[in-house]
């Protein structure tokens, strides 16, 4: 997934378009997700048209946002070779929150 360079035009629409390209089925991007998102809603906040310019303390913001987006996320995952019978089962869940948001998740350890 790439993004694109900071654009002379960014809007409403510009800012979702280039958040949905993010695809993240397991949410294990939602830190970096995080700030777009608290961006978005600042947008929503202020009422702007679709196609409208952002005033340039949001359009700043964006811009800071995606210089600091990595190229390429990439998210290991362990995936078992071998499905075997499941002997013991154990789950760990975490939490956390903020102002801004709120998260959490759970892990399965077989």
């Amino acid at each position: 997934m790439t993004f694109p360079p900071s654009q002379t035009e960014v809007t409403k629409r510009v800012v979702l378009r280039t958040m949905a390209k993010v695809y993240d089925p397991l949410g294990l991007a939602a830190p970096i997700l995080l700030t777009a998102k608290v961006i978005f809603r600042d947008i929503c906040d202020s009422k702007l048209r679709w196609d409208a310019d952002l005033p340039e303390e949001l359009k700043r913001r964006w811009e800071k946002w995606l210089k600091n987006l990595p190229v390429h996320l990439k998210m290991p995952r362990a995936i078992p070779r071998e499905i075997g019978v499941i002997v013991e089962l154990i789950l760990h869940g975490f939490a956390d929150a903020s102002l801004l948001g709120c998260c959490a998740v759970i892990y399965a350890v077989v």
